[in-house]
C-alpha cells in the first residue's frame, strides 16, 4: 500500500520521470507533476499505484490500450510501466497534466443549467467513443472530469473492457451503479454514474437513496428541465431500462437552445474565490463540444488557468570580470535572474503555499569562467556553476529554498569531494545544488610557494524569480 506523501518529491521514476511536485493522492495512489518530452510544454502528470497482486500485467495492458485511444475529450496517456519507490514495487502511468477538476468546482458551488449542459456534452462525446470501442470508463465522478486550458476531458487511466471485472480502488462507491458493486463494469453503469454526477452538479449534493427500494435513488423535484428527465433515465434501477449515450445526446441537443436562451437572461454567478489567504484562484472555462460549443457568449468560467506554462531558455551567463576576485571570506553573489512570469503562466492549482520541491531533470549547469591574471591572489573562485531551473518549476516556489554544500578542493583547484552542510527542505533542489557545486573551479591557496587543498561552503538560494550562489572559504 502506497503512502502518498510529499517526501517522495525529488525522486526519479524509471530513470526518466522526476517527481517534481505532489498533486494529490488516495490510500492506493499518488499523483505528481513530472516532465515528459511527449508534451508541448514538457509538463505531465505521473500516477503511482501499488501493484495489485496478480493483476499488475493486466493493468499495464489496459493502460497501453488506452494510450492508443485518441479523442479530444479524453486525457492522453503517454507511458506506463513498473518501478520501485522506497523499496516498494509500483506501477506508474504518465498522462496529460490537468489544472483543475470538477470536484474542486462543486466544493465551492453548484453549476448553472447551461454550465451543466456544457459539461455533459463533452462527457457524452467521450463516453460514446469509449463505449463504441467495446470499453467502459468505470469511474465516472467529478474528480475524473478534468480541464486542460479551455478543453474539458475525461480521465482515461481506469478504462477497461465491457464486462471485465474491475476494481473500485480509488473510486467512490457512491457513484457506482447497484449492479456494479459486484465488480462487473458495463456501459449502463457509466450512465448511472453520469446521472449521479449530473444531480450533484445542479444541486451541490448527491441524491439520497430511497429507503423503500434498495439500490434506487430519490431525485430532487427542483431539478430543471431537461435534467430531471435525463437523470431519471440515467438512474433507472434496471440497467436494461436506462438510456444509452446516444439517447442522452439526442435529448440534450434538443433542449440546448432553450437553456441557452434562459442563460442569456440570467448570467451564472462568478466562481467564488478560495480562502482569502493569498492563494490564487483559477477559473476554468468548460467548453462543450459540438453544437453547444457555438455558444461562445455562454462560456462559463468554472476555473481559469492557462495550460501551457512556458519553459525558460537556458540561463543567461554573466560575462567574466576583467579582474580576478579578491580573497574575502564571503564571495559576492552571482545571480541568475529569470524574467517575471507571463500574465497567464500556468501554476498548478494544487501547489502548496509553502516551499514546493519542484524541478525536472536538470539541464547542464550554466557556467561562468573567470580568467586568472598574474596578480597574486591567495585563493578565489575561477568558475561558478548554477542549476538551470525551468519556469514551470520556479513558479511553484513560495519564499526561498536554501541549500548549503561543503566542497573539498584539491591543489589544482578542482572539487574533489562534496557533502551537504544543509540540504534544505527539497530533495530535488538539493540534488541540483550538489550537481552544480561539483562543477565549480577554484584558485587554490598558495602557501610557501606551493598550492594546497582548501575547503569552501557554497550557499545556493532559489526563489520564483532567480537563483543565486555565494562561496565562503573555510580552510585553510
Amino acid at each position: 500500500m502506497i503512502e502518498a506523501r510529499r517526501y517522495l518529491q525529488g525522486q526519479v521514476v524509471d530513470g526518466r520521470f522526476p517527481l517534481i511536485q505532489y498533486l494529490g493522492g488516495t490510500e492506493h495512489s499518488a499523483v505528481f507533476l513530472t516532465e515528459c518530452a511527449d508534451t508541448e510544454n514538457r509538463r505531465a502528470a505521473i500516477k503511482l499505484v501499488d501493484a495489485p497482486p496478480g493483476n499488475a500485467e493486466p493493468q499495464l495492458t489496459r493502460w497501453r490500450i488506452a494510450a492508443r485511444f485518441s479523442h479530444p475529450h479524453l486525457i492522453r496517456l503517454f507511458d506506463a510501466g513498473r518501478c520501485t519507490v522506497e523499496n516498494a514495487g509500483m506501477l506508474y502511468v504518465v498522462m496529460e497534466y490537468a489544472e483543475e477538476n470538477l470536484a474542486e468546482i462543486l466544493a465551492q458551488r453548484a453549476l448553472s443549467p447551461v454550465e451543466t449542459s456544457e459539461m455533459l456534452g463533452p462527457m457524452l462525446e467521450a463516453l460514446g467513443y469509449v463505449h463504441g470501442k467495446g470499453f467502459v470508463h468505470g469511474h465516472i465522478q467529478p474528480s475524473n472530469i478534468l480541464a486542460i486550458g479551455d478543453q474539458l476531458k475525461l480521465s482515461s487511466d481506469r478504462i477497461c473492457r465491457i464486462g471485465e471485472l474491475g476494481e473500485r480502488r480509488n473510486g467512490n462507491a457512491r457513484y457506482c451503479a447497484p449492479e456494479c458493486l459486484a465488480g462487473e463494469l458495463s456501459s449502463a453503469g457509466d450512465v448511472w454514474s453520469l446521472g449521479i454526477t449530473l444531480v450533484e452538479c445542479l444541486t451541490g449534493r448527491l441524491p439520497e437513496p430511497e429507503a423503500a427500494s434498495r439500490g434506487a435513488v430519490s431525485l430532487p423535484a427542483e431539478l430543471p428541465a431537461p435534467f430531471l428527465e435525463l437523470a431519471r433515465h440515467c438512474l433507472m434501477k434496471s440497467p436494461q431500462r436506462r438510456w444509452n449515450v446516444s439517447n442522452l445526446k439526442t435529448r440534450l441537443e434538443r433542449k440546448a437552445p432553450a437553456l441557452e436562451s434562459a442563460e442569456v437572461q440570467e448570467v451564472a454567478p462568478p466562481v467564488v474565490g478560495r480562502e482569502a489567504s493569498g492563494k490564487r484562484r483559477y477559473p476554468l472555462a468548460l467548453v462543450a463540444g459540438g453544437a453547444i460549443a457555438a455558444t461562445a457568449v455562454l462560456g462559463i468560467a468554472l476555473l481559469t488557468h492557462s495550460s501551457h506554462a512556458k519553459q525558460p531558455d537556458a540561463a543567461a551567463i554573466e560575462q567574466a570580470a576583467t579582474k580576478p576576485e579578491a580573497p574575502p571570506q564571503a564571495q559576492p553573489e552571482f545571480r541568475q535572474t529569470q524574467p517575471l512570469p507571463a500574465p497567464h503562466a500556468a501554476i498548478p492549482s494544487s501547489a502548496p503555499t509553502d516551499v514546493v520541491q519542484a524541478q525536472a531533470a536538470p539541464a547542464a549547469p550554466a557556467v561562468l569562467h573567470l580568467q586568472p591574471t598574474s596578480e597574486p591572489v591567495r585563493a578565489g573562485v575561477l568558475r561558478r556553476a548554477l542549476p538551470n531551473v525551468p519556469r514551470f518549476a520556479s513558479d511553484t516556489i513560495s519564499g526561498t529554498v536554501r541549500v548549503l554544500v561543503r566542497v573539498k578542493v584539491d591543489p589544482s583547484g578542482n572539487v574533489a569531494g562534496a557533502e551537504f552542510d544543509s540540504p534544505g527542505p527539497s530533495r530535488y533542489f538539493a540534488r541540483l545544488s550538489m550537481d552544480a557545486a561539483r562543477a565549480w573551479k577554484f584558485r587554490p591557496p598558495d602557501i610557501n610557494a606551493k598550492n594546497v587543498p582548501s575547503e569552501w561552503l557554497i550557499r545556493f538560494a532559489y526563489t520564483s524569480s532567480e537563483t543565486t550562489a555565494t562561496a565562503v572559504e573555510r580552510m585553510p
